[in-house]
């Protein structure tokens, strides 16, 4: 298949050489040919004009009886000729140029002449020359182009354009030219009047006859310069041959010159290359969101407690008793560590709070405590989110129940009046927000708030509550003085690199004490989900694997 491309390259190659050359010879004959047809044109009018004249001398002659001419009049003929022939040179190329002019001012017309008619025996305007050449070159340029495209295409628009430029140039050199010779004519004739004063006393019928011999003199001039041209035309036209050489023809190499198969190939590589790292680099330089565990840790002095997985099970409160799913065993890593956060048995109250809505803060309260649960814990849920309840909607509570605000507002209210048992083992006790108050911040800083922790820590092991994002209100910092831990909930791909410096300043504005931060909702990586250093795989419940092209 190679062997036949390439003879297949060579042949066109060669074909259209050929073509080009032929083409050339051809373009050759055509300007030649085009000139002897201008040339035959004038011929037969100059021929004419010729007859014509020595019509009237015979008859002049045969009428005035003459025969031979006095040598007086032959000594006036002589300075009178020398005149005479500067007078016929100035009027033989005023005469071929306006033959030229006439020939390019016919509307439309794209004919062909040959530079050389302008030139006579005496002198040749190398100059006017040039110009008819680049005429030429432009015309023939324009039948070429007509071949590929259409007389509107701009290709062919642009060489009319060139062409109509040239022959403005032309005509400004006939122009000029013919002024130039108007003025050489007239000193030409002023000379021949001083002449011919001196020849006043010749006969008139000699000076009748000077006149005539002049024009036949001009005429027979004329016509032998065209004759000659005609000749030389005719004879360049028969031996025409191209001004090309061929050197060498054209051979295929063994390999093709372009494409190089070596620099495609490099260039596969470094676009395979550029683009994983540019798309890595600019999702590494326009990200504003914790992406991974790494993150928390450059930007905080906290430790990471936990990172939770995505909940694919879409159910809010996980079965702690039997499952073995990865969610769950990270929620039972998340109690060991707090256990170890609170290692005391005073401290057992544990503050889950975020910087923004949506971390999750509410789903991971609500599983923490069914955790502790199972292992023999009796815990307190408080559902301290007097503005956005949602645990209420999880546990089903009931309308009008009492809840956190009635206790605030009803001294006679106590913790078993709004504390309710909402797990099957019965250690987890539930205490929603009750009705939703118009001044949550300041009930949380009534003395009741004190009064409901004081007698919560005497009756459980473990209090979680759920409270407020500490970046939209100040509720969670109010409650923060009651808390033994304070769990701060981000969330990946999800909480902006700002909200973690919440914590951080009020660690050191002293207004938070002891806090932990837990990384919520990570998306699976490699074989499983990746939670302190151990890679869950498929351990217990198994998961559908998302598509390698759809991993974060």
């Amino acid at each position: 298949m190679d062997c036949a491309l390439k003879s297949k390259g060579e042949y066109v190659l060669n074909r259209y050489i050929d073509q080009y050359i032929k083409q050339n010879i051809q373009n050759k004959s055509r300007i030649a040919d085009s000139t002897i047809s201008f040339i035959d044109q004038r011929i037969i009018l100059v021929n004419t004009e010729l007859t014509s004249i020595e019509q009237k001398i015979q008859q002049f002659m045969q009428g005035q009886g003459l025969t031979n001419i006095s040598a007086q009049s032959q000594l006036m003929l002589q300075s009178n000729k020398e005149y005479g022939q500067q007078l016929d040179d100035v009027q033989i190329r005023m005469e071929v140029m306006d033959a030229v002019d006439s020939l390019l001012n016919v509307p439309g017309s794209k004919s062909l002449i040959s530079g050389n008619v302008l030139s006579n025996g005496q002198s040749s305007d190398q100059a006017f020359n040039a110009l008819i050449s680049n005429y030429n070159g432009l015309i023939l340029e324009r039948d070429r182009l007509l071949m590929g495209y259409r007389p509107n295409n701009p290709i062919i628009k642009n060489v009319d354009q060139r062409i109509t430029s040239v022959k403005e140039n032309i005509f400004d050199y006939i122009k000029n030219t013919r002024r130039s010779l108007e003025i050489n004519k007239q000193e030409i004739e002023r000379s021949t009047r001083s002449i011919r004063g001196d020849i006043r006393q010749v006969p008139a019928q000699e000076r009748a006859f000077l006149d005539l011999s002049r024009q036949q003199q001009l005429k027979q001039e004329l016509y032998l310069f065209l004759l000659q041209k005609r000749e030389e035309t005719a004879l360049g036209n028969t031996s025409s041959i191209a001004g090309i050489t061929i050197l060498d023809r054209p051979k295929a190499d063994k390999q093709p010159f372009s494409p190089k198969s070596t620099f495609v190939y490099l260039g596969c590589f470094v676009v395979a290359l550029l683009i994983p790292t540019g798309k890595i680099f600019l999702e590494d330089s326009l990200n504003t969101r914790v992406q991974s565990r790494k993150d928390i840790e450059e930007r905080t002095s906290a430790p990471v407690i936990a990172e939770l997985s995505h909940n694919t099970s879409g159910i809010d409160l996980l079965e702690f008793s039997s499952s073995r799913s990865i969610l769950a065993e990270q929620f039972r890593g998340l109690r060991t560590n707090i256990q170890f956060l609170l290692a005391e048995d005073e401290r057992k109250v544990v503050l889950l709070s975020s910087g923004m809505p949506g971390e999750g803060k509410s789903f991971i309260s609500l599983n923490l405590a069914s955790v502790f649960a199972q292992s023999d814990k009796k815990v307190l849920l408080m559902e301290f989110d007097l503005r956005k309840p949602k645990l209420s909607k999880t546990y089903q509570t009931q309308v009008g129940q009492k809840g956190i605000s009635n206790f605030m507002v009803n001294k006679e209210l106590t913790l078993d009046d709004i504390a309710r048992p909402v797990d099957s083992t019965g250690n987890v006790y539930f205490v929603p927000c009750g009705p939703i108050p118009p001044n949550p911040s300041e009930l949380i800083m009534q003395a009741r708030t004190k009064e409901l922790f004081r007698v919560a820590r005497e009756r459980f092991d473990i209090i979680i509550i759920d409270a407020p994002p500490i970046g939209a209100v100040t509720d969670a910092q109010l409650l923060s003085n009651y808390a033994d831990l304070f769990v701060f909930v981000t969330r990946a791909h999800y909480t902006p690199y700002n909200l973690l410096a919440l914590p951080e300043d009020m660690k050191r504005e002293r207004r938070l004490g002891n806090y932990a931060i837990v990384l919520n909702d990570v998306r699976k990586r490699g074989n499983g989900y990746s939670y302190y250093g151990y890679a869950y795989g498929s351990y217990g419940q198994e998961e559908q694997s998302n598509k390698w092209w759809k991993k974060k």
